[in-house]
């Protein structure tokens, strides 16, 4: 053991290269397969590396910059609070540095034609964030490219700058009006970030409202009947679309309206922000823009398409007298626009021929028994999602890490709570919509006691869980054993010898009593439950016997486990 170990601790990137790399390469097969060492080797080599095949496709290291990176006075003994602002202070100017000096390198190196006989990539957290905001602000111009699109085709469609500039901005009121409704009347507090694709949403729909709307308008210049005035018109109109839009809008408020049988709160609150814009922008389209079609059909129908870059005044006759004019003049039937004369001559005639009926029916049933076929064949999620392209760098790592190496000890590690002497959590009246931040009452079990055999079952189940063979493959190992939180190890330990703890000039021999449980011999580790409130102050400003270094105290290693 202390021949392997004194070979391995060489292994730190510092001095010459190994000579014999097939002789390391096999020591490291068979360390591997030994819980003891496994740690000192499985960081750098893939799942299938083994004795059998001593062979690793994949291989990883790290690389420390180091810090830090400015001038500063510091003595040493700062608390947590202020460790942790320098920490994070040199977090920001190492990732600063990094990306200024060696990202555009680390890119270029991970091209795939970079390298004839290795492919390289990069991988660090602290640059993830950037790299998403890059994607998000790209995304967010081809956001402003498809609205921009939704305006000129709207431009397009009603023929006049000034519909056109309307139906935006009633596109973009929908969503304030529905957060006050969302917000104000209806007091929902739950704000998901996947509300913001309502945005999108209205703009889709709210311009095939605005569609409708101006070919219901258009429609209605060759009916004779409804031209009397401009007041009969636009009721004829109003009707006719008022209606369709009606139920079109309400299937859809519906169909979003259906998040709410999903418990995820942020579903809900999609799809009732949804809901009420659809809804909002329905009854803008009846109001603001068809006061609008009135505005321009009385100033600028027909007249230069720069809006009002020539003369607003009222238009004399009215574009409906002058479309009844020529209706009454024509002895032939008008000519309509192309859209209307092909569904009017082509479509209709073919759907009332029975056998072309009969045709489009197979066709439709034919669909939608492979869609249901297909549906059927769905699965929940087995994997986490990428958030970046395939072909991204740092997507190729994130793959790579997670699917070709195993678990290292060197690896970040998810951390799982026990609690005793809780029952389940009293949900009643728990409302994320309406109180984020309440989740439910607790509820403590009324036999629960720490009495000193409690505190010994808790660290025979820690003592467990760090030994136990069969939690190997589940709980990150450390010189061979599980890492195992236990604070009541620590607390029982500085109980029974508060100065292993508390000596100033403590060494790592003293925590050695600690980590070897020397204290189990004697009868007096067991605290007091009526001396815990004295006891534990004095305790929680201890330093850490299980820390990389002695500096880190017992508060913050166990912040989260004893609260």
């Amino acid at each position: 053991g202390n021949n392997i170990t004194a070979i391995t601790s060489k292994w730190d990137m510092k001095g010459p290269l190994v000579s014999n790399f097939t002789q390391v390469t096999e020591l490291a097969s068979l360390l591997i397969q030994v819980d003891l060492f496994k740690g000192t080797v499985d960081f750098g080599f893939d799942n299938d590396f083994s004795a059998e095949n001593p062979v690793s496709q994949y291989s990883r290291g790290i690389v420390f910059w180091g810090g830090p990176l400015d001038e500063r006075n510091t003595t040493g003994q700062e608390d947590d609070e202020e460790a942790d602002e320098l920490e994070e202070s040199d977090g920001k100017l190492r990732k600063e540095f990094i990306k200024s000096e060696y990202l555009a390198g680390m890119e270029k190196q991970s091209e795939e034609d970079a390298h004839s006989g290795v492919n390289t990539y990069y991988f660090m957290t602290a640059i993830i964030g950037d790299v998403i905001l890059g994607i998000v602000t790209q995304d967010a111009l081809l956001a402003l490219f498809s609205l921009a699109f939704v305006f000129f085709w709207l431009r397009i469609n009603t023929r006049s700058w000034f519909l056109a500039y309307i139906g935006l901005l009633e596109i973009f009121f929908s969503i304030p009006i529905a957060w006050f409704i969302f917000t104000v009347v209806f007091q929902i507090e739950y704000f998901a970030t996947l509300n913001s694709l309502a945005l999108f949403v209205v703009a889709a729909i709210g311009a095939d409202d605005i569609f409708i709307f101006m070919d219901a308008y258009k429609q209605s210049q060759y009916h004779v009947e409804i031209l009397d005035d401009l007041e009969t018109r636009m009721s004829w109109v109003y009707r006719r679309t008022g209606t369709a839009m009606a139920i079109t809008s309400a299937t859809t408020c519906a169909a979003f309206l259906c998040t709410l049988i999903t418990p995820l709160s942020g579903l809900q609150s999609f799809g009732i922000f949804a809901a009420v814009v659809i809804f909002i922008d329905y009854v803008l389209v009846m109001t603001l823009f068809c006061t609008s079609v009135i505005i321009y059909h009385n100033r600028y129908e027909n007249r230069a398409a720069c809006g009002c870059c020539c003369p607003c005044g009222t238009i004399q006759p009215s574009n409906t007298e002058q479309a009844k004019l020529v209706l009454e003049q024509s002895d032939e039937e008008i000519q309509r626009d192309r859209v209307s004369e092909f569904f009017r001559n082509k479509v209709s005639g073919f759907i009332q021929t029975p056998l072309y009926r009969l045709a489009v029916g197979v066709v439709f049933l034919t669909w939608l028994s492979i869609a249901i076929w297909q549906a059927s064949l769905l699965e929940s999620t087995k994997e986490s999602e990428q958030f970046l392209d395939e072909n991204h760098p740092l997507q190729k790592s994130i793959t790579i890490l997670n699917k070709q190496f195993p678990t290292a000890d060197d690896d970040l590690g998810l951390k799982v709570y026990y609690a005793w002497g809780l029952n389940e959590v009293d949900r009643k009246g728990v409302n994320r919509l309406l109180d984020p931040d309440f989740f439910g009452e607790p509820q403590y079990d009324s036999w629960f006691e720490f009495t000193p055999e409690c505190q010994g079952e808790i660290i025979e189940f820690c003592d467990e869980m760090r030994a136990d063979p069969k939690y190997k493959d589940l709980i990150k190992r450390k010189d061979g054993l599980g890492s195992v939180f236990c604070w009541v190890e620590e607390l029982a330990a500085f109980n029974a010898n508060p100065g292993a703890y508390s000596r100033k000039d403590r060494n790592q021999g003293d925590c050695n009593y600690v980590k070897q449980g020397t204290w189990k011999n004697g009868t007096d580790w067991q605290v007091d439950p009526a001396n815990l409130s004295t006891i534990m102050p004095e305790f929680m400003a201890q330093k850490t016997c299980f820390g990389d270094d002695l500096t880190e105290t017992i508060s913050g290693r166990y912040s989260n486990e004893i609260g």
